[in-house]
């Protein structure tokens, strides 16, 4: 019975997978899941490694902000792209960076849960999901910003943090130290990244090994880019407008 969350079987020598739901919906995001899953773990192994960050460019400098999940990414990205239109966009979730200090564009979508954003952007270019847990979300087709996407860009420039119960939207410079921190979350553990757990563990001791060796990389890389860039704490306040 696949009639509820769905059924998967996947084929990790030939990397096939059967997916199966009565859930059209469904079906979409849990195919997204799987290829997202394997890719992120194919990248690894060629140590490109994903972090749960927005990612913005300008003049080719890349800006990586990392806020907790739900807390406004996409709006921070949407908007900072309306307000200038020299800034392109890396990603709005998920950010592939390299040990030269890279970050690429990796745009699948863009997912926006406020419908504020999406109402001057054609439907032909918008999917609605519902998201299980976390309710209905839109899916902004990346050939709406062709146009603003990024090409690789060096990282210059880090932004760590939350949502503010202010007003005003306040950013501050951080010692490096205090960045590691939301780096081991977002990057090294993933929290956040759209992954399938059992695609990611599977058990065997030459998996397990291998895993241990991709959280050392992941930790050295994201040490590197730490040292190379600026630091900044960010606060969002209320005022979205103002935000961007």
């Amino acid at each position: 019975d696949y009639s509820g969350r769905g059924l998967m079987i996947y084929d990790f020598e030939n990397e096939i997978a059967d997916i199966y739901s009565q859930d059209e919906n469904l079906l979409y995001e849990k195919s997204r899941l799987a290829i997202l899953s394997r890719t992120g773990e194919l990248l690894d192994n060629r140590r490109i490694h994903r972090l749960h960050a927005l990612g913005l460019a300008k003049d080719g400098k890349a800006t990586l902000c990392l806020l907790p999940m739900e807390a406004g990414k996409t709006t921070l990205g949407l908007r900072a792209l309306k307000k200038d239109s020299r800034i392109k966009l890396l990603s709005d979730d998920i950010c592939l960076v390299d040990f030269k200090n890279y970050a690429y564009p990796f745009i699948l979508r863009i997912g926006a849960r406020d419908e504020g954003l999406i109402k001057d952007i054609p439907t032909v270019n918008i999917t609605k999901i519902n998201r299980d847990f976390y309710g209905d979300k839109y899916l902004i087709d990346v050939s709406f910003l062709k146009d603003r996407v990024a090409p690789k860009s060096m990282i210059c420039n880090i932004l760590v943090g939350r949502r503010f119960f202010k007003e005003e939207t306040t950013i501050a410079r951080i010692s490096k130290i205090k960045c590691f921190m939301p780096f081991i979350q977002s990057g090294v553990f993933g929290l956040g990244l759209p992954q399938i757990a059992e695609l990611f563990l599977r058990g065997d001791f030459l998996d397990v090994l291998n895993k241990i060796g991709m959280v050392f990389s992941r930790s050295i890389l994201f040490l590197i880019v730490i040292r190379r860039s600026k630091t900044y704490k960010i606060n969002i306040g209320r005022d979205m407008e103002k935000s961007s």
